[in-house]
């Protein structure tokens, strides 16, 4: 988030401001029910962000949000046995994606009328 910013300034201005537009995103990415991943390599500066600015401790408050820490320090997931590590965790959001549209059409809920 610092390298996006072109560096803060030293009281966290800038950062704050940032720091509200991303809590604000994924709030609503929240409210519309929007499935997120977020993939993580070790080392990497954008978990180092979450966890300094507490959003990792606040993760109940985005239950659509899934942070996957890979265990590896290559942002790119270069390695097959990095690959499967991702494949698992884009499985495992569509599953959840999938079953959450059944259980609204099932419900009846978000259903446009003559939707398949």
């Amino acid at each position: 988030m610092r390298s996006a910013l072109g560096g803060a300034h030293p009281d966290g201005h800038d950062l704050t401001s940032l720091n509200g537009t991303i809590d604000r995103s994924l709030e609503m990415l929240r409210d519309r029910g929007v499935e997120a991943l977020l993939l993580l390599s070790e080392g990497e500066p954008l978990a180092e962000d979450f966890v300094a600015d507490g959003r990792i401790a606040r993760l109940g408050e985005w239950p659509n949000l899934r942070v996957v820490r890979i265990p590896i320090a290559d942002h790119t997931f270069g390695p097959s046995w990095a690959q499967r590590h991702v494949h698992a965790a884009f499985d495992g959001a569509l599953t959840r994606a999938l079953w959450r549209e059944a259980e609204r059409r099932r419900d009846g809920r978000d259903v446009q009328p003559g939707a398949d």
